[in-house]
């Protein structure tokens, strides 16, 4: 049977049109599809719910980026404030430990006469070998924290920390040899040892201790420090 209203074929026995609800029998009323005007509705709400979706997850980046941004530059203020105060302390200690070296230089510069007024200079130098090498410890320490921290905030600032630590090595290094030389001389017995190989094994001492502070000076150099 044909529908007079839309033209669609539907069985024999049917009342109303299966596609449009128009009455195939005379006398009835049209039957509304119930479908027809609920389709829409649930298209819409499809169509609404990604976007809602989307503008959340939008936002929460928005937000997570804003606090990350804020976040990492309160982080990185810190971490530069730290290392300026730290680098300030370095060179505190530092200025301190060129005085004594100077000190320590102006003394070897020195010729004792005798053995025995070489031992009362020695033991002036160990003196300021003490001094000169809780210097170098303290700057030791304060480079390493830096290091530890990671404090230095570019290339620049991390070749500079290389360098002094390498450089303070060698300072210690510097140290060991005083020692060895002042221990040499406070134990020194002309009666027992032969004069001259104390002396040369004295020259050779200082020729190290020499050689170790013009490589820290070169060192210093690459930095811009002298």
């Amino acid at each position: 049977m044909l529908c007079p209203g839309c033209g669609k074929e539907n069985p024999n026995h049917a009342i109303s049109c299966l596609s449009c609800g128009a009455p195939l029998v005379p006398g009835l009323k049209r039957v509304r599809a119930p479908e027809a005007e609920a389709a829409p509705a649930v298209s819409r709400g499809y169509r609404i719910a990604p976007l809602l979706i989307l503008l959340a997850v939008m936002l929460l980046l928005a937000a997570a980026w804003a606090y990350y941004t804020v976040h990492l530059g309160a982080q990185r203020a810190a971490r530069a404030q730290r290392y300026q105060v730290l680098m300030t302390q370095v060179q505190s200690v530092s200025g301190d430990f060129d005085q004594t070296n100077q000190q320590v230089v102006t003394l070897l510069g020195q010729q004792p006469k005798d053995i025995p007024e070489s031992q009362a200079f020695m033991r002036q130098l160990l003196a300021l070998v003490d001094t000169y090498e809780r210097h170098i410890d303290q700057t030791t320490e304060l480079l390493a924290t830096i290091d530890r921290e990671q404090l230095a905030s570019s290339d620049a600032e991390r070749n500079q920390i290389r360098v002094l630590q390498s450089v303070f090595q060698l300072r210690k290094q510097q140290a060991n040899k005083l020692r060895e030389m002042g221990n040499a001389i406070l134990n020194f017995d002309p009666k027992k040892a032969d004069l001259q190989q104390f002396q040369a094994n004295l020259k050779q001492l200082e020729d190290q201790f020499a050689a170790l502070d013009a490589q820290a000076k070169q060192q210093l150099s690459t930095v811009g420090f002298e």
